[in-house]
């Protein structure tokens, strides 16, 4: 219970499982539509549309997540609305009821955009990233339109059912403005009640890319702009407080010394940034380091030199004045945080699926961050030898 929005609570369910619970090539469409599949079907007695009426004057909704390894059901409301919260939680791992003209609808919309994909450079850009980053795995790729013909809409409720039918897998978790009386009562009679059934086995299907890997292509558009992306990871980490605020602070820097050379003194780019992230979808986290500028074509060659430049200057030094401004921020932040609801539903799920408190010593953990620190972080992280190179130039 917290006190930092009158009018928000959330809740989210978490249980191992997801995609990999699915290994039949068939059903590839289905689980890249299994989200909007849950989002577009009606619930119990109600087709989508009846359902979006009966929810008129209400603030409350919920949606499902499926990711490589595990799967999400999560909604907010505001506190008067918290039964109908509990209601559609209930009903969306119970009884998903079949629209078929709902989702005939957005099946529609789908084609339209997926028919012109080839027609959007950024698209194809970003297809092209994902085909890099998981080695063509067609989990992570926008289908072509003809895959469409593939969903099969009775299948994709089935995995659903599959997924989350099995409410006693499930860890949830409730934050916000709720009286503690109402949601035990709400707990016992929407969450307990929910059927027991066999726990699914979750594997680890991710396919990330191995070595280096360089991906230049040409693309035809209307306004010519060069994109380039580079990516490092590393499966060599334990996944603690101290690494991913290693990740964070080393992406920061970089964004930072970015920003000051390639786009400032040398205008090499239109923007330029790095970011890090941890997968844990599986059987170990990896750690993952990003960075992208879009620029004139013209200057893409000189962007993309210097962002290895710095990068491999960043591993063997790194400037006080660079580390100094990104702490600061990183303590700001933590403090405004710690008031979002939405701030500790991800620190506290983290800690129940991965036994990871990301919290209790964050604040410490940044101010002992050292320059000599980060550099040894990110020299050890960039040896691994994992990198991706993805490069779009205009086509001449």
């Amino acid at each position: 219970k917290t006190d930092f929005k009158d009018d928000e609570v959330l809740l989210q369910g978490e249980a191992k499982g997801g995609m990999s619970v699915f290994s039949n090539p068939a059903d590839m469409m289905n689980l890249q539509l299994m989200e909007p599949a849950q989002s577009y079907s009606g619930l119990g007695n109600f087709s989508k549309a009846e359902l979006d009426k009966a929810l008129a004057g209400k603030q409350a909704g919920v949606g499902v997540h499926v990711a490589e390894d595990r799967q999400y059901i999560s909604g907010r409301s505001v506190p008067k609305d918290l039964e109908t919260l509990f209601q559609l939680v209930y009903l969306t791992q119970t009884n998903i009821n079949k629209d078929v003209k709902s989702m005939a609808s957005i099946v529609n919309q789908m084609q339209t955009v997926l028919a012109n994909k080839s027609l959007n450079h950024q698209l194809v850009y970003r297809d092209s990233v994902e085909s890099t980053k998981y080695g063509h795995n067609p989990i992570y790729l926008m289908p072509e339109v003809e895959d469409i013909q593939k969903f099969d809409y009775d299948r994709t409720l089935q995995m659903l059912k599959q997924l989350y039918a099995d409410g006693g897998q499930f860890t949830y978790t409730l934050i916000g403005n709720f009286d503690e009386q109402q949601a035990r009562e709400l707990i016992e009679q929407y969450i307990a009640s929910l059927p027991a059934g066999t726990a699914v086995k979750a594997k680890d299907i991710r396919t990330y890319f191995r070595g280096e890997k360089i991906n230049h292509f040409e693309k035809k558009m209307e306004t010519p702009q060069a994109q380039t992306t580079m990516i490092w990871f590393s499966d060599k980490l334990p996944y603690t407080l101290e690494n991913s605020v290693l990740l964070n602070a080393a992406s920061e820097v970089l964004t930072r010394i970015y920003l000051r050379t390639i786009r400032e003194e040398e205008s090499a780019a239109y923007s330029v940034s790095a970011g890090g992230g941890v997968d844990s979808n599986g059987d170990k986290p990896i750690f993952t380091l990003t960075a992208q500028a879009p620029t004139n074509p013209d200057k893409q060659q000189i962007a993309q030199e210097l962002m290895l430049k710095y990068l491999n200057e960043a591993t063997q030094q790194i400037a006080e004045d660079d580390l100094a401004p990104v702490k600061e921020i990183m303590l700001k932040q933590a403090q405004d945080n710690a008031r979002e609801n939405g701030h500790w539903m991800s620190v506290l799920t983290e800690w129940t699926a991965e036994g990871v408190d990301l919290q209790t010593d964050y604040e410490q953990t940044v101010k002992a961050l050292t320059p000599e620190k980060v550099r040894q972080f990110l020299a050890e992280f960039v040896a691994v030898g994992n990198r991706a190179e993805i490069v779009m130039m205009p086509e001449k």
